[in-house]
């Protein structure tokens, strides 16, 4: 029987494919496990907004009277929903995907992708902040 050669060539040949190996792993794909909370049905409460971060909450919360809100789902099959106001105030839905990356959220369509920073969420609150594309 042969035996496979014991170098010290194999064994650097081993180490720098696993190096390479790792390093073609890259991060922006790995995902992170949301928590329970971000999954459901979220309005934007724009009454309690600030300039940079966009407070959300759930569509069952009370809110005061508006002519509109915007809206999304979150769904943990990685859909999200856009509810977003047309025109005659109705609601216009698109369907679009998401991922959790670290503490950012990324949601693509067809034709755009927003990113946001997770500030943070609840079951009663979300509060997102836009991460604008150079």
């Amino acid at each position: 029987m042969n035996k496979p050669a014991n170098s010290p060539l194999a064994g650097l040949l081993g180490t720098l494919i696993c190096c390479c190996l790792l390093l073609a792993c890259d991060r922006a794909e790995t995902a992170t496990k949301p928590s329970v909370e971000l999954f459901q049905h979220w309005v934007h409460s724009f009454e309690e907004s600030s300039g940079q971060q966009a407070v959300y909450r759930p569509v069952t919360y009370s809110f005061a009277p508006a002519r509109g809100r915007e809206g999304f789902e979150i769904k943990e099959n990685g859909t999200f929903i856009s509810h977003s106001i047309a025109p005659g105030d109705g609601n216009m839905t698109i369907e679009k995907k998401w991922v959790l990356q670290d503490d950012e959220l990324v949601v693509s369509g067809k034709a755009d992708r927003q990113r946001y920073k997770l500030v943070s969420v609840t079951k009663d609150k979300l509060v997102l902040q836009r991460i604008m594309e150079h």
